[in-house]
C-alpha cells in the first residue's frame, strides 16, 4: 500500500510538520523533538493519515479500511493495537498527541498545557500541590 497523500502542504524538503513532530515524506524519517524515532510500514502509514487530518478524529472503520484495504487483519483490535505501539514511540510530542474518542475513532489532536506538563513530569500551571489530608 502506498502512503496516501490527502491535503497536505510539505515545506520545501518535502517534510511535514506538527509541533516538534516531522514526517519526512522523501525518506521516510520521523522526528520527535531532536530524537528520530524508528517505526513500521503500518504505523508510518497511521501516523501519515493523522498528519494529513491533524485536529480530526478519524473513525475507526476509516482507518482500518484505509491501513488494511481488504486484508481480513484489520480489526479494531488491531488498530488499537498499532495505536498503543505509535503512541509509545512518539513520547515527547510537545505540541500534539494521538487522542483517543471512544465510540469514534483516533484523532492528532492539539495537547492541553496540562497533558503536556504531566507528560514531562511537571505538574501544569493549573494544577494545586498535593494538600496532606488529616488522619481520621
Amino acid at each position: 500500500m502506498t502512503l496516501p497523500i490527502q491535503d497536505t502542504q510539505p515545506d520545501s524538503q518535502g517534510v511535514l510538520s506538527l509541533g516538534n513532530l516531522s514526517l519526512n515524506l522523501d525518506n521516510f524519517r520521523v522526528v520527535v523533538g531532536a530524537q528520530v524515532v524508528d517505526l513500521t510500514y503500518s504505523e508510518l502509514e497511521l501516523l501519515h493519515m493523522f498528519f494529513t487530518q491533524p485536529d480530526r478524529v478519524i473513525p475507526y472503520e476509516e482507518l482500518t479500511r484505509v491501513l488494511w484495504a481488504n486484508e481480513e487483519r484489520g480489526s479494531i483490535r488491531h488498530l488499537n493495537v498499532l495505536v498503543h505501539r505509535l503512541r509509545n514511540k512518539l513520547v515527547g510530542s510537545d505540541t500534539y498527541v494521538i487522542e483517543t474518542v471512544r465510540g469514534r475513532g483516533y484523532g492528532l489532536l492539539k495537547s492541553r498545557e496540562a497533558e503536556v506538563a504531566r507528560a514531562r513530569g511537571a505538574p501544569a500551571s493549573s494544577d494545586q500541590a498535593a494538600i496532606p489530608r488529616e488522619a481520621g
